[in-house]
């Protein structure tokens, strides 16, 4: 019997990734601060933090948010 994909940390083959609860209701707090949609939050919180590690390049000083 192979583990689970949750078992392994793999995403499940339809391309859905599967969070812990308190990451869902983490990300459910900060939607809801930020009056975003799910897709918009992690999509803003991937680009922040491959900015912050350096694999993006920083924004110009004068381009909006």
């Amino acid at each position: 019997m192979t583990p689970a994909a949750s078992e392994t940390g793999a995403a499940p083959s339809d391309g859905r990734h599967t969070f812990p609860p308190h990451v869902v209701a983490a990300l459910d707090e900060h939607c809801r601060v930020e009056k975003l949609s799910r897709e918009a939050a992690i999509c803003a919180l991937v680009t922040e933090s491959l900015r912050f590690k350096g694999y993006l390049p920083r924004r110009p000083a004068d381009a909006g948010p």
